[in-house]
């Protein structure tokens, strides 16, 4: 099943999508909390959720840094593709746990017109670059480089 290549195409018109959790209780054990973060015109695919405006992409996925397996752009044209900085929430309210899961949220600027492609990696980018997840991402901007359409491919576990 993980050899099978999974596409997902989604055409997306003018839907909204807020995602934003419940505040979970605090301690190792509690429930995450999901990141408050609005993605217009939006999707989920697997555990990535997708969304873009104007000529920025966001995704939203669980992360683990402490670990050293974070996500990262990859393969991608740096004239047509700025990575904007991540931004990360605990999933454990109110403490600092080392192990603990966070939720990333990762940003790409489309800087040209037509259809640019990157690779989404969860990896551990430092011993040799164990992999853990690989998606392609295949967006498509308009002349004011604004996006219409993204795809997501899932490549490989």
């Amino acid at each position: 099943m993980f050899a099978t290549k999974v596409l997902f195409t989604v055409l997306l018109s003018f839907s909204t999508f807020v995602y934003a959790g419940e505040a979970a209780d605090a301690g190792a054990g509690a429930a995450p909390q999901e990141a408050k973060v609005q993605l217009k015109n939006s999707f989920k695919y697997k555990e990535l959720k997708v969304g873009y405006d104007q000529s920025i992409l966001t995704v939203v996925a669980e992360t683990n840094p402490t670990t050293g397996f974070d996500w990262y752009v990859k393969n991608y044209d740096e004239s047509a593709v700025k990575v904007i900085p991540s931004a990360y929430e605990s999933t454990v309210k109110d403490e600092i746990v080392s192990g603990a899961s966070s939720i990333g949220t990762y940003q790409v600027e489309i800087l040209k017109a037509g259809t640019t492609v990157f690779d989404f990696h969860y990896m551990r980018n430092w011993q040799g670059g164990e992999e853990a997840e690989l998606y392609r991402f295949t967006v498509t901007a308009d002349q004011n480089k604004v996006i219409t359409d993204a795809k997501v491919e899932f490549i490989s576990r």
